[in-house]
């Protein structure tokens, strides 16, 4: 469930409005963040870098582009509507 939260919030920068990619981008500076991305056992630093670098996108296209990109990066693969798989050697320690 966490992950998809953390999913959630890469699409909400790449294809959302600008004010979601507002929100998220005040979002990673608060606790529960943190919190979130211990919960789905990713590393809030690497999460927080990629989510800054897809707002710094100017062009919608490009923004969904690197999302996809990243994702590969990442190993986050979709299956299904809300569920993420990401390679385990990607989780933190």
């Amino acid at each position: 469930m966490w992950r998809s939260v953390i999913f959630q919030s890469f699409t909400d920068v790449c294809v959302g409005k600008a004010s979601d990619r507002f929100d998220v981008i005040s979002w990673i500076s608060k606790p529960d963040f943190i919190e979130v991305c211990s919960s789905a056992d990713l590393d809030p630093g690497k999460i927080a870098k990629c989510i800054r670098h897809l707002s710094a996108i100017e062009s919608r296209a490009d923004r969904a582009a690197a999302l996809k990109r990243m994702r590969e990066g990442l190993g986050i693969e979709v299956v299904g509507a809300a569920r993420i798989e990401l390679a385990a050697s990607n989780t933190q320690s």
